[in-house]
């Protein structure tokens, strides 16, 4: 209980105690992820125990376990789900009518330019279908934002002006491709902000238009182009409507690219200015609703704005510079003060929560470096159970103690 009380109070919750703690779980919906089942030893496996306390402490809760196949037979009333392999890059590319030689060489050469979050995406997959189909010897870029950039700026928002309503019904043609692409990004914007992720509704997304080309001094009146292009962004694809009757992005990662590309327009140069970063780190740290559009600003942004970002969130945040890091290189003395910071972390075992040091770790991992590498080597030896155990559950029983990350394999010998 106290891991979770920890979990609580880093989440907003401050001031719990055991009982209130016990109490707001009660009183509120939750789930547990309890992981690695399976490396528990044969007694507990055999007679867990703890976990049928867990449940009868919180009868309304949902367990969430992950195991190896055959290791949880001793738990009753469980739904067994198998994860399957990721899927072949190549042959995503390839079902998409992309011959098999041109899928093959635009995977091998992402794979030697480490473009690991594209090649471990269906969409992204599409995305660099689609453009291998208009341009077979295109050079892939290799971050998601770029890439949404090419194939939606490009290709997407050009053919859905072209069809025939949108300039008979609509009044809108390809002149008009900023004003749909501001629109987008606003109205992305808008839904995250507004935690409206399920659905926005017709009124508000047509009133968040109207506002858009109010201040652009477009439309004769805003309100009917507003209509117009929400009528036209439902044709296109873009939205979709809910059996809530409200709209929501066709797919989140579409969302999550418009938000980035409204935050890039709205801070722009401003991006330097330490106000305009305290704002965007305020929405981005307010339950982390802004993450994602986080990650793909990043690829959006020009060099020097990206180090600047990742220089300022240093010393504030982290976990967040070490995500940006993998797609910004940055100077030696910056990646030394980063790893130093997260480094604190982890070894601060009196003062900085569970859910901190292992962020912490995630973050190390994400950077991979020959400095992170050590230090994660060395605390694989240390007399820390909790901080062995985690890292023990990152390498599994893997005799070569291999880290399996969104970056890539770590051989841990290396």
């Amino acid at each position: 209980m106290s891991q979770i009380v920890d979990t609580l109070a880093g989440s907003g919750y401050g001031g719990l105690d055991e009982d209130k703690a016990l109490d707001l779980l009660n009183r509120r919906p939750c789930v547990f992820f309890i992981d690695g089942f399976d490396e528990l030893d044969a007694s507990s496996r055999e007679d867990p125990t703890e976990l049928r306390r867990l449940k009868t402490r919180f009868p309304e809760a949902r367990f969430v376990i992950t195991s190896r196949p055959g290791e949880i037979t001793s738990v009753g009333q469980v739904r067994e789900c198998v994860i399957t392999p990721p899927e072949d890059p190549a042959q995503c590319i390839i079902s998409h009518g992309i011959p098999e030689s041109l899928a093959n060489r635009a995977v091998a050469d992402m794979r030697n330019r480490k473009a690991n979050a594209i090649l471990t995406r269906p969409i992204f997959l599409s995305f660099v279908a689609r453009l291998l189909r208009e341009t077979p010897n295109a050079q892939i870029p290799s971050v998601p934002g770029l890439l949404m950039r090419r194939v939606v700026n490009d290709f997407y928002i050009p053919e859905m002006l072209k069809h025939q309503r949108m300039s008979t019904d609509y009044g809108l043609t390809l002149e008009e491709k900023g004003d749909v692409l501001d629109g987008l990004a606003l109205v992305a914007f808008t839904i995250i902000d507004r935690h409206e992720l399920s659905g926005i509704t017709r009124s508000n997304c047509e009133g968040t238009l109207t506002q858009l080309f109010e201040r652009k001094r477009r439309g004769n009146p805003p309100g009917d182009l507003a209509h117009n292009l929400f009528s036209a962004l439902k044709l296109g694809g873009f939205l979709e409507e809910t059996s809530q009757n409200t709209f929501r992005f066709s797919h989140d990662m579409f969302r999550d690219y418009f938000a980035a590309c409204h935050l890039t327009t709205e801070c722009g140069v401003k991006m330097f200015r330490a106000s305009c970063k305290a704002d965007l780190m305020a929405l981005v740290m307010e339950k982390q609703k802004c993450m994602h559009a986080f990650d793909l600003l990043g690829d959006l942004q020009d060099p020097l704005a990206k180090r600047e970002m990742i220089e300022w969130l240093v010393d504030r945040n982290p976990y967040l510079a070490a995500r940006c890091f993998p797609r910004t290189p940055i100077v030696p003395s910056m990646e030394e003060r980063l790893i130093q910071r997260l480094t604190g972390i982890v070894e601060d075992r009196m003062r900085a929560p569970y859910f901190a040091r292992f962020e912490a770790v995630q973050a190390l991992i994400t950077i991979d470096s020959r400095e992170c590498r050590t230090r994660l080597r060395a605390w694989l030896d240390a007399d820390d159970p909790v901080l062995v155990g985690y890292l023990a559950g990152l390498c599994g029983v893997n005799p070569h103690r291999k880290f399996i990350t969104g970056v890539g394999e770590w051989d841990m010998r290396a």
